[in-house]
């Protein structure tokens, strides 16, 4: 078994400037496809070249393609991502389905470097009582409790029952436009009795 990981830069999972909180920025900025035109090595990259590329493009506007025949020379990817890094991957004797893999892997990374994992979660505000569990805010004498508990298996004893209470509910629902329109009646009908009282009250004067 490999140690290779222990000598990796150890860190916490990041989001590069908070992306993915609001809308989501795709970090790849360009990515270059250079093989050879004859060479039966790039054989892979030809055929992605002529099936998926312009359907990579219309899907993803945002990333700069460029192709860059070769001749006699390797195939490989070479992207570049929005932190400035850089990335090649060499594709000799990969296939169609191999760089269609690579470049979906390429597009959806963030460039951040490969680093050693201290946990799988990370928070900018740690608490003081550590993660949240199912038992956080619960009363500490349910760890010594032993269950079934009798008291809590009882029926709750009420004074009204569900139906009563909701028959109230509709009741109280029913006599409220009644009021509305009974006091709605009672402004309409003194109206009338100032209108005339202040005719009156303007014509001895």
């Amino acid at each position: 078994m490999s140690n290779s990981h222990l000598f990796l830069k150890s860190g916490f999972p990041r989001a590069p400037l908070q992306n993915g909180i609001g809308r989501v920025v795709l970090q790849l900025q360009r990515i270059t496809f250079k093989f050879c035109k004859n060479h039966g090595a790039s054989r892979g990259i030809r055929e992605f070249l002529e099936t998926d590329l312009i359907d990579f493009s219309k899907n993803n506007p945002g990333i700069v393609v460029y192709v860059k025949p070769r001749r006699h020379r390797s195939p490989n990817l070479t992207v570049e991502y929005l932190n400035g890094e850089r990335q090649v991957i060499n594709c000799h004797n990969f296939s169609r389905e191999e760089v269609s893999k690579w470049v979906t892997l390429l597009r959806t990374q963030s460039g951040n470097p490969t680093i050693r994992y201290r946990k799988l979660w990370h928070t900018d505000s740690p608490s003081i009582q550590g993660p949240w569990t199912p038992f956080t805010n619960r009363r500490p004498e349910l760890n010594l409790a032993q269950f079934p508990r009798v008291f809590k298996s009882k029926q709750e004893e009420r004074d009204e029952s569900e139906t009563e209470e909701h028959e109230e509910i509709t009741e109280e629902e029913e006599i409220g436009p009644i009021w509305k329109e009974m006091y709605s009646n009672l402004v309409l009908s003194f109206i009338p009795v100032y209108c005339e009282s202040d005719t009156l009250n303007r014509s001895t004067t």
